[in-house]
């Protein structure tokens, strides 16, 4: 999804989806490019797709990604899921790192 300067245009992205699964079960998970916080919770908040959807919470301090120019992990991938199909457990499968050997673009 977009980042979070163009927090409208993420809204109706997950809209669109939310149109065409309706109301079936569904595991729903991304990169939303919005960490845990108000600006998540605004998306959560905002559509009628995802407000019926649960947030897997990740353990503390996990981190899923990194910024643009890959200098810090950021936690901003998230799955969501249906009520009736509850999360035995979650985790990070692996740590976020700079693709280029640590080097910082820009």
């Amino acid at each position: 999804f977009i980042w979070d300067g163009e927090a409208a245009k993420r809204l109706r992205h997950v809209e669109m989806i939310g149109e065409v699964v309706g109301d079936k079960s569904v595991v729903f998970a991304g990169d939303f490019n919005a960490e845990p916080g108000p600006s998540l919770e605004k998306l959560e908040q905002s559509s009628k797709f995802m407000g019926r959807l649960q947030r897997v919470v990740l353990p503390e301090n996990t981190m899923t990604g990194l910024t643009g120019d890959f200098s810090k992990q950021v936690c901003i991938d998230h799955v969501y899921t249906s009520p009736d199909l509850p999360p035995l457990r979650a985790a990070a499968l692996a740590k976020p790192a700079n693709p280029w050997g640590g080097r910082v673009t820009r």
